[in-house]
């Protein structure tokens, strides 16, 4: 927050990442895939990156406790991926491994993207913290509720988003 305007650009660019991961998954149409866990941790996993790399450029003095933050949110998500994807696949467990790690690259790649271009940028890198964090808090929220019967299972992850703004 301390990166952007004031207290009204956070907000919108909060509002934009939950609603934006919001109208991917209705556009997309998340529910019905086969790993919806996935593709979910792939559309966080670059605004993360890019502003992990941001940050440490910038010198901020949070940038380790972001890191941790970020790796701590990453363990459990990419468990429940790796659950999801052995349920749902046909494929072996050493497979799944292998083509999950074929992600791991892409985290150094887009950090260093943020770590060349963002430094100088902390207006685009707060915007892009502050973009994946409403993101990440609708998925969160996405996957604490969808045992809730609900005609709008949308609305309990939204309705978190807009609270918290």
């Amino acid at each position: 927050m301390a990166y952007v305007s004031g207290p009204v650009d956070s907000i919108i660019y909060f509002l934009a990442g939950g609603i934006f991961f919001f109208l991917f998954e209705l556009i997309s149409g998340l529910h019905r895939r086969e790993s919806p866990q996935m593709i979910a941790m792939s559309l966080d996993y670059v605004p993360e990156s890019l502003a992990l790399g941001g940050v440490f450029a910038a010198g901020s003095g949070t940038a380790p406790l972001l890191a941790l933050f970020i790796g701590l949110q990453n363990l459990p998500e990419s468990f429940n991926v790796y659950r999801e994807l052995i349920k749902t696949r046909s494929a072996k467990p050493e497979r799944i491994l292998f083509m999950m790690c074929l992600f791991i690259p892409l985290g150094p790649v887009f950090g260093s993207v943020g770590w060349m271009f963002l430094s100088e940028h902390v207006y685009c890198l707060g915007a892009i913290m502050l973009f994946a964090s409403g993101g990440i808090l609708y998925l969160i929220f996405q996957d604490i509720a969808p045992q809730s019967k609900l005609k709008r299972h949308w609305a309990p992850p939204l309705g978190a988003i807009f609270g918290f703004s």
